[in-house]
């Protein structure tokens, strides 16, 4: 559990107390580096965080896990209050310069996602059905509001361009 005021993050120990990670890590320039020895292998200076699989740098401190991104948030911020999510503004997830985090509810987080690599016509919310139409649509609020079918893939993306933009979608969503 961790709890934080901004600055410092507190993260509960074994003895029921609390213990300031922001006085072992430091900040620089979206990277955490360690700034005193938690153990043999802690190298003081060096980046902390490695990929999760998902793309996501996490660091593991007092045996828990923690990800990078979020502490960052929290060093500058404070806590994340329940409900919010961290963003990563230009899709890269490893790139966690406080400049490039936002915090967001998860449907506005949902508004700024990358396109799918399996997306048949290179667009966010764009397919081509088997009548030959193509078919647009957007995800508000969880649920699928269907745009229409068009004749062409150009007529089908402009519907979808200007959905996001009454839905309040970021500029970056679907690149």
């Amino acid at each position: 559990m961790t709890s934080t005021l901004r600055g410092a993050i507190f993260l509960s120990i074994e003895n029921g107390g609390f213990m300031d990670i922001s006085d072992y890590i430091k900040y620089d320039n979206g990277v955490i580096r360690w700034k005193r020895k938690t153990g043999r292998s802690t190298q003081i200076g060096k980046e902390m965080g490695v990929n999760n699989g998902k793309g996501y740098l996490t660091f593991k401190f007092n045996g828990s896990r923690l990800k990078v991104h979020r502490v960052i948030w929290e060093l500058h911020n404070g806590e994340i209050p329940d409900g919010m999510e961290i963003d990563h503004i230009n899709h890269k997830r490893d790139d966690n310069r406080i400049e490039n985090l936002r915090i967001v509810s998860r449907d506005d987080n949902m508004r700024n996602k990358s396109r799918y690599k399996n997306s048949s016509s290179g667009y966010c919310g764009v397919c081509l059905r088997s009548s030959g139409k193509w078919f647009a649509y957007i995800q508000n609020k969880s649920k699928q509001v269907s745009l229409g079918h068009f004749d062409t893939l150009e007529e089908a993306v402009s519907a979808r361009v200007e959905a996001e933009r009454l839905y309040g979608f970021h500029d970056n969503h679907g690149l």
